[in-house]
Protein backbone atom coordinates (compact mmCIF):
# COMPACT_ATOMS: atom_id res chain seq x y z
CA UNK A 1 0.00 0.00 0.00
CA UNK A 2 1.20 3.43 -1.10
CA UNK A 3 1.56 6.51 1.45
CA UNK A 4 -1.16 8.02 -0.20
CA UNK A 5 -3.26 5.71 0.58
CA UNK A 6 -2.54 5.16 3.71
CA UNK A 7 -3.01 8.41 4.98
CA UNK A 8 -6.42 9.58 3.15
CA UNK A 9 -8.28 6.28 1.59
CA UNK A 10 -9.65 6.89 -1.80
CA UNK A 11 -9.53 10.93 -2.41
CA UNK A 12 -12.91 10.85 -4.66
CA UNK A 13 -15.11 9.02 -1.65
CA UNK A 14 -13.14 10.98 1.65
CA UNK A 15 -14.25 14.20 -0.51
CA UNK A 16 -17.94 13.23 -0.76
CA UNK A 17 -18.16 11.89 3.06
CA UNK A 18 -16.76 15.30 3.62
CA UNK A 19 -19.36 16.77 2.32
CA UNK A 20 -22.08 14.96 3.23
CA UNK A 21 -20.89 15.66 6.88
CA UNK A 22 -20.98 19.05 6.07
CA UNK A 23 -24.83 18.87 4.83
CA UNK A 24 -25.98 17.09 8.34
CA UNK A 25 -24.38 19.36 10.10
CA UNK A 26 -25.48 22.59 8.22
CA UNK A 27 -28.99 21.20 8.71
CA UNK A 28 -28.60 20.49 12.24
CA UNK A 29 -27.76 24.21 12.77
CA UNK A 30 -30.45 25.35 10.37
CA UNK A 31 -33.15 22.98 12.40
CA UNK A 32 -31.76 24.18 15.73
CA UNK A 33 -31.77 27.83 14.65
CA UNK A 34 -35.40 27.18 13.69
CA UNK A 35 -36.61 25.55 16.70
CA UNK A 36 -34.30 28.69 18.33
CA UNK A 37 -36.60 31.29 16.48
CA UNK A 38 -39.74 29.25 17.33
CA UNK A 39 -39.28 29.47 20.82
CA UNK A 40 -38.40 32.94 20.76
CA UNK A 41 -41.64 33.76 18.68
CA UNK A 42 -43.46 31.94 21.33
CA UNK A 43 -42.13 33.60 23.73
CA UNK A 44 -42.71 37.10 22.10
CA UNK A 45 -46.52 36.46 21.71
CA UNK A 46 -46.86 35.26 24.95
CA UNK A 47 -45.27 38.09 26.17
CA UNK A 48 -47.31 40.39 23.84
CA UNK A 49 -49.85 38.35 25.19
CA UNK A 50 -49.96 39.18 28.94
CA UNK A 51 -49.35 42.72 27.92
CA UNK A 52 -52.44 43.15 26.39
CA UNK A 53 -53.78 41.66 29.46
CA UNK A 54 -52.37 43.56 31.64
CA UNK A 55 -53.53 46.67 29.89
CA UNK A 56 -57.01 45.79 30.06
CA UNK A 57 -56.83 45.26 33.22
CA UNK A 58 -55.14 48.42 34.42
CA UNK A 59 -57.70 50.51 32.58
CA UNK A 60 -60.70 48.19 34.14
CA UNK A 61 -59.23 47.98 37.67
CA UNK A 62 -59.76 51.87 38.54
CA UNK A 63 -62.97 51.87 37.18
CA UNK A 64 -63.72 49.29 39.68
CA UNK A 65 -62.26 51.40 42.75
CA UNK A 66 -63.88 54.07 41.44
CA UNK A 67 -67.50 52.51 42.10
CA UNK A 68 -66.34 51.12 45.39
CA UNK A 69 -65.14 54.53 46.14
CA UNK A 70 -68.73 56.18 45.18
CA UNK A 71 -70.49 53.26 46.83
CA UNK A 72 -68.78 53.85 50.40
CA UNK A 73 -69.43 57.62 49.90
CA UNK A 74 -72.65 57.10 49.36
CA UNK A 75 -73.54 54.64 52.01
CA UNK A 76 -71.26 57.00 54.06
CA UNK A 77 -73.52 59.94 53.23
CA UNK A 78 -76.65 57.67 53.78
CA UNK A 79 -75.64 56.55 57.41
CA UNK A 80 -74.61 60.03 58.00
CA UNK A 81 -78.15 60.70 57.47
CA UNK A 82 -79.65 58.43 58.87
CA UNK A 83 -77.70 59.53 62.25
CA UNK A 84 -78.85 62.66 61.93
CA UNK A 85 -82.72 62.37 60.97
CA UNK A 86 -83.88 58.67 61.55
CA UNK A 87 -87.09 58.14 58.82
CA UNK A 88 -89.01 57.13 61.91
CA UNK A 89 -88.70 60.63 63.16
CA UNK A 90 -90.63 63.55 61.91
CA UNK A 91 -88.32 66.81 61.05
CA UNK A 92 -88.45 69.26 63.75
CA UNK A 93 -89.92 72.65 62.58
CA UNK A 94 -87.25 75.05 61.19
CA UNK A 95 -87.03 78.49 63.85
CA UNK A 96 -90.39 81.10 62.55
CA UNK A 97 -92.23 78.51 61.02
CA UNK A 98 -96.25 77.99 61.69
CA UNK A 99 -98.95 74.89 60.86
CA UNK A 100 -102.23 75.94 60.76
CA UNK A 101 -104.64 74.35 63.26
CA UNK A 102 -106.66 71.42 61.59
CA UNK A 103 -109.92 71.91 60.69
CA UNK A 104 -112.49 69.77 62.11
CA UNK A 105 -115.94 72.16 62.44
CA UNK A 106 -116.69 70.19 65.74
CA UNK A 107 -117.49 73.55 67.05
CA UNK A 108 -121.38 74.43 65.94
CA UNK A 109 -124.37 77.04 66.64
CA UNK A 110 -128.14 76.36 66.13
CA UNK A 111 -130.48 78.91 65.73
CA UNK A 112 -134.01 79.99 64.83
CA UNK A 113 -137.06 79.53 65.76
CA UNK A 114 -137.14 77.42 69.77
CA UNK A 115 -133.89 79.87 70.06
CA UNK A 116 -133.40 83.11 71.88
CA UNK A 117 -131.09 84.01 70.36
CA UNK A 118 -130.06 85.46 66.69
CA UNK A 119 -132.81 85.89 64.41
CA UNK A 120 -135.25 87.78 63.17
CA UNK A 121 -138.31 88.09 60.00
CA UNK A 122 -139.69 90.58 58.22
CA UNK A 123 -142.82 90.92 56.34
CA UNK A 124 -145.99 88.27 57.37
CA UNK A 125 -145.80 85.21 58.94
CA UNK A 126 -147.22 82.49 59.67
CA UNK A 127 -145.71 79.92 62.99
CA UNK A 128 -145.71 75.94 62.50
CA UNK A 129 -145.21 73.85 65.56
CA UNK A 130 -143.53 71.29 63.66
CA UNK A 131 -141.33 70.49 60.44
CA UNK A 132 -138.10 71.93 62.44
CA UNK A 133 -135.01 70.53 64.07
CA UNK A 134 -134.90 67.56 65.00
CA UNK A 135 -136.95 65.19 63.26
CA UNK A 136 -139.65 67.21 62.03
CA UNK A 137 -140.85 68.23 65.42
CA UNK A 138 -139.57 71.60 66.63
CA UNK A 139 -141.29 74.84 65.49
CA UNK A 140 -140.81 76.33 61.96
CA UNK A 141 -142.48 79.59 60.32
CA UNK A 142 -144.16 79.95 56.58
CA UNK A 143 -144.75 83.13 54.53
CA UNK A 144 -146.50 83.39 50.94
CA UNK A 145 -145.84 86.74 51.83
CA UNK A 146 -143.94 88.12 48.49
CA UNK A 147 -141.36 90.83 50.51
CA UNK A 148 -141.32 88.46 53.24
CA UNK A 149 -137.68 87.17 54.60
CA UNK A 150 -136.19 85.52 57.15
CA UNK A 151 -132.80 85.69 58.93
CA UNK A 152 -130.04 83.51 60.62
CA UNK A 153 -126.58 85.12 62.40
CA UNK A 154 -123.83 83.78 63.95
CA UNK A 155 -123.96 86.17 67.13
CA UNK A 156 -120.79 85.27 69.77
CA UNK A 157 -120.30 82.01 70.56
CA UNK A 158 -116.87 80.83 72.30
CA UNK A 159 -113.94 79.09 71.64
CA UNK A 160 -112.44 77.37 68.30
CA UNK A 161 -110.34 78.54 65.79
CA UNK A 162 -110.23 78.12 61.74
CA UNK A 163 -112.84 81.56 61.01
CA UNK A 164 -111.31 81.17 57.70
CA UNK A 165 -113.13 77.72 57.43
CA UNK A 166 -116.85 78.21 58.04
CA UNK A 167 -119.89 75.90 57.00
CA UNK A 168 -123.25 76.47 56.92
CA UNK A 169 -126.41 74.34 56.59
CA UNK A 170 -129.70 75.56 56.26
CA UNK A 171 -132.88 72.69 57.87
CA UNK A 172 -135.74 72.84 55.21
CA UNK A 173 -139.50 71.85 56.57
CA UNK A 174 -140.83 68.58 55.49
CA UNK A 175 -144.32 71.05 55.89
CA UNK A 176 -144.80 74.59 54.63
CA UNK A 177 -141.70 74.28 52.10
CA UNK A 178 -143.17 74.42 48.53
CA UNK A 179 -140.90 77.61 47.18
CA UNK A 180 -137.85 78.11 45.05
CA UNK A 181 -135.77 80.66 47.44
CA UNK A 182 -132.84 82.66 47.55
CA UNK A 183 -130.19 81.83 50.51
CA UNK A 184 -128.25 85.24 50.48
CA UNK A 185 -124.56 85.11 53.15
CA UNK A 186 -123.56 88.03 53.73
CA UNK A 187 -120.15 88.00 55.68
CA UNK A 188 -118.03 90.60 56.95
CA UNK A 189 -114.25 90.78 58.01
CA UNK A 190 -112.03 93.85 58.79
CA UNK A 191 -110.89 94.41 55.03
CA UNK A 192 -114.73 94.42 54.01
CA UNK A 193 -117.51 92.13 52.92
CA UNK A 194 -118.71 89.29 50.42
CA UNK A 195 -122.50 88.51 49.71
CA UNK A 196 -123.36 85.46 47.87
CA UNK A 197 -126.18 83.66 46.69
CA UNK A 198 -127.54 80.15 46.22
CA UNK A 199 -131.06 79.41 44.55
CA UNK A 200 -132.92 76.22 45.74
CA UNK A 201 -136.10 74.64 45.32
CA UNK A 202 -137.47 73.36 48.98
CA UNK A 203 -139.59 71.36 47.65
CA UNK A 204 -136.96 69.35 46.55
CA UNK A 205 -135.49 68.81 50.17
CA UNK A 206 -135.97 67.91 53.81
CA UNK A 207 -134.00 67.91 56.67
CA UNK A 208 -130.11 69.42 56.34
CA UNK A 209 -129.29 71.30 52.86
CA UNK A 210 -125.60 72.30 53.14
CA UNK A 211 -124.79 75.52 51.04
CA UNK A 212 -121.93 74.63 48.71
CA UNK A 213 -119.43 76.87 49.92
CA UNK A 214 -116.44 77.68 52.11
CA UNK A 215 -116.91 80.87 54.26
CA UNK A 216 -114.77 83.10 56.17
CA UNK A 217 -114.96 85.60 58.94
CA UNK A 218 -111.65 86.01 60.50
CA UNK A 219 -108.13 84.07 60.46
CA UNK A 220 -107.34 80.81 61.21
CA UNK A 221 -106.60 81.75 64.79
CA UNK A 222 -108.51 85.09 65.32
CA UNK A 223 -113.02 85.90 64.21
CA UNK A 224 -112.49 89.24 63.01
CA UNK A 225 -116.22 89.02 61.15
CA UNK A 226 -119.55 88.14 60.92
CA UNK A 227 -122.19 86.60 59.07
CA UNK A 228 -125.49 86.52 58.29
CA UNK A 229 -128.25 84.35 56.25
CA UNK A 230 -131.50 85.63 54.94
CA UNK A 231 -134.16 83.23 52.87
CA UNK A 232 -136.36 85.08 50.92
CA UNK A 233 -138.09 84.72 46.77
CA UNK A 234 -135.69 85.33 44.05
CA UNK A 235 -136.01 88.87 42.76
CA UNK A 236 -135.18 89.47 39.11
CA UNK A 237 -131.84 89.87 37.94
CA UNK A 238 -132.72 93.37 36.70
CA UNK A 239 -132.86 94.97 40.26
CA UNK A 240 -136.38 94.94 40.56
CA UNK A 241 -138.32 94.88 44.16
CA UNK A 242 -140.79 92.44 43.00
CA UNK A 243 -140.54 88.79 44.04
CA UNK A 244 -140.20 85.91 40.89
CA UNK A 245 -143.50 84.33 41.91
CA UNK A 246 -145.40 82.37 39.21
CA UNK A 247 -148.74 84.39 37.95
CA UNK A 248 -148.08 86.83 40.61
CA UNK A 249 -148.75 84.48 43.36
CA UNK A 250 -146.41 82.84 45.93
CA UNK A 251 -146.21 79.60 47.10
CA UNK A 252 -145.12 78.53 50.61
CA UNK A 253 -141.79 79.92 51.66
CA UNK A 254 -140.50 77.53 55.07
CA UNK A 255 -137.72 78.47 57.39
CA UNK A 256 -136.74 76.76 60.72
CA UNK A 257 -133.02 76.50 61.68
CA UNK A 258 -129.60 77.69 60.70
CA UNK A 259 -126.62 75.90 61.89
CA UNK A 260 -122.80 77.33 62.02
CA UNK A 261 -119.83 75.01 61.89
CA UNK A 262 -116.41 76.02 62.87
CA UNK A 263 -113.03 73.99 63.90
Amino acid sequence: MSLQQAGSGHPVAGRAQDAADRRVLLEALVSSQDRAGSVRFGAVLCATLVCLVASVAVALFPTARDLQRRNAATLGAAAAAGRSAPETSPAAPSAGSTSLPAVTHVNRQLTGPGSACCWAKGGDWESVPHGGYPDFRTPAASSTDPNAWFEWSLGAPTGGRRWDRLKIRVWIPDTQASASVRYTVTTSQANGSEVRSFDVAQQDYQGWYELAAIFSIGTPDRRTGSVWVRVTYPHPADGSSAAQCPGGFCPSMAASQVEFAWS
